[in-house]
């Protein structure tokens, strides 16, 4: 850092400089998102049920302080499933999510779910592709966004299934599909049982990223990389448990996909100030920071690089650098990446100059 940047950053709010940042965010799951008004709201509109009282809502939709695994951390997502069983339901919520994350400057964006996990009331996995779809297009359209969504398998679920969503994911590729990924808890579910969905979708153009490397170790980021072929990897947070990794990992330009408060939370790692996003920053593997779950985890992007400012010392230009290899990676359209990147490069200098003027 700079003498000039020392002492602009003396002055200004950090919060405040890094909140006008323009930034992207890769890895955030619809579900861990929801206003809690707007679950409110969906229960009453759809007559369903909540197991706790409205003023008791907030709390039992974020994560505690003391949880103790992902397994705990889970369990905040039963509540807003609980209201996204009908596509207007679907619709409503990733259009208020692409209102908030422009509200923090986010500009490029790629939120991710399940859809079997919404087919309770009825709907099919193409009637959830397609309402999310909806909602992402009028929320891109309405705050300016380029990205895309990204279908999540979930590891414990059929491998059957699992080939379905992919299939029924494919119409929608290129009309606010992206990309697809295999989430839920690695440990008891290696992603090698759900074979025959991540090659179908490889093969059928999706953008390919996988959770590893957080409830498992770095054997389950290997298969990833080297046996299904993913690009991206979210969080893999064990990565360094295999030495002979790291360097698969930095010379293919595999993005791992972090999201350092939700790490701390599952107990992927101990603390913050024990990340390895540094290490791995340094080492030269690709790496960008996200939410995971910005409601569950009680967070926002500009929260996140706050927190690796504080304990990794993460500085402005590594800040910065995190958001242009999110645009790198990002699995939409190539050029429409580029065109972005530059128009928030001009963005973040403007901020420079403003700053340095003050």
């Amino acid at each position: 850092m700079t003498a000039l940047e020392t002492q602009t950053w003396s002055v200004q709010s950090l919060p405040g400089l890094i909140n006008r940042m323009p930034k992207a965010e890769l890895h955030v799951h619809l579900d861990g998102c929801l206003r809690v008004s707007t679950i409110s709201q969906l229960a009453r509109d759809h007559d369903i049920p909540l197991p706790v009282r409205e003023e008791e809502l907030e709390d039992a939709c974020v994560v505690p302080e003391e949880c103790r695994s992902l397994a705990q951390y889970l369990e905040r997502f039963v509540i807003p499933l609980s209201v996204l069983q009908q596509p207007e339901a679907l619709e409503r919520v990733v259009y208020e999510l692409c209102e908030d994350a422009r509200r923090e400057n986010v500009r490029y964006l790629e939120p991710r779910f399940a859809p079997s996990l919404h087919t309770r009331a009825g709907m099919s996995l193409t009637d959830a592709i397609a309402a999310v779809t909806r909602g992402w297009q009028a929320g891109a359209r309405d705050f300016g966004l380029e990205g895309g969504i990204i279908l999540c398998a979930m590891r414990h679920r059929p491998p059957e299934q699992n080939l379905e969503v992919a299939r029924a994911g494919e119409r929608f590729l290129g009309h606010g599909v992206v990309g697809f990924d295999i989430a839920g808890d690695e440990a008891p579910f290696p992603i090698l049982e759900h074979l025959d969905a991540m090659q179908y979708a490889r093969e059928a153009g999706y953008g390919m990223t996988a959770h590893a490397g957080e409830g498992a170790g770095a054997e389950s980021v290997r298969d990833a990389v080297e046996v299904v072929g993913v690009s991206r990897i979210g969080h893999g947070t064990r990565s360094r448990e295999d030495p002979g990794l790291l360097p698969l990992l930095r010379e293919r330009g595999i993005c791992l996909d972090m999201c350092p408060y939700s790490n701390v939370q599952t107990k992927s790692v101990s603390c913050l100030s024990a990340h390895p996003i540094r290490f791995y920053y340094d080492y030269g593997i690709r790496v960008t920071v996200s939410t995971d779950s910005r409601t569950c985890s009680d967070t926002t992007v500009s929260r996140e690089m706050i927190r690796i400012h504080e304990a990794l010392d993460f500085q402005l230009d590594e800040l910065w650098q995190l958001t242009v290899t999110a645009l790198e990676v990002g699995f939409a359209d190539a050029a429409c990446r580029e065109t972005l990147r530059q128009e928030m490069a001009a963005e973040m200098r403007e901020l420079r100059s403003g700053i340095s003027n003050s």
